[in-house]
């Protein structure tokens, strides 16, 4: 009956620290975007930033890195690019 208590709570944490590690996704891939000077839409900006999958918010990121333009940061050979998110 106690651990019921104690699982709830593990639940709850590993909750706040996957919210933790998408925000700072979202951080880190706007900031080398701003860094390399690559200006984003309104909508892509929104994309970026109400997407809750830190896998795919890191594909970003590191696409970010070469990018010449935003478009090639969302683009996937998979098609990925169109809905994810």
């Amino acid at each position: 009956m106690g651990t019921g208590l104690f699982e709830s709570r593990s639940w709850l944490a590993e909750g706040f620290r996957d919210q933790g590690r998408v925000q700072t996704h979202v951080e880190k891939l706007l900031q080398v975007l701003d860094t390399r000077h690559i200006p984003l839409t309104e909508t892509q900006r929104e994309r970026i930033v109400s997407c809750t999958d830190s896998e795919l918010l890191n594909r970003w990121f590191v696409r970010a890195v070469t990018a010449g333009c935003a478009e090639e940061v969302f683009e996937a050979a998979g098609g990925e690019g169109a809905a994810g998110g």
